[in-house]
């Protein structure tokens, strides 16, 4: 998670989601890199983390990947009741208990 501990530094969160968003365009079949993306935008940007989770969950599922399906699912709800869409957010709970 060196990314995420980069993030941590507002001054360096920019720099951490451009090389992040550059690794997931040359390696899109790697969904662990857009939970760590929505790792590092949770941070200031919980719209942008909403889009990298969800994406991310999604890509699990289709791999198969139930832990990783299951993690960012969580992480999904979490901002989604952030963001105050708790019905949404139950529907994910759902989806991955």
């Amino acid at each position: 998670m060196c990314f995420f501990r980069e993030a941590q530094d507002p001054g360096r969160r920019d720099e951490a989601r451009r090389r992040l968003r550059g690794l997931i365009a040359s390696h899109p079949e790697r969904p662990w890199l857009l939970l760590v993306l929505g790792y590092v935008e949770m941070l200031s940007d919980p719209r942008s983390a909403e889009d990298s989770y969800r994406r991310a969950a999604l890509a699990f599922r289709k791999l198969g990947d139930a832990e990783g399906e299951v993690m960012a699912g969580i992480n999904l709800r979490n901002v989604l009741g952030v963001l105050g869409r708790t019905e949404e957010a139950h529907t994910w709970v759902e989806r991955v208990g």
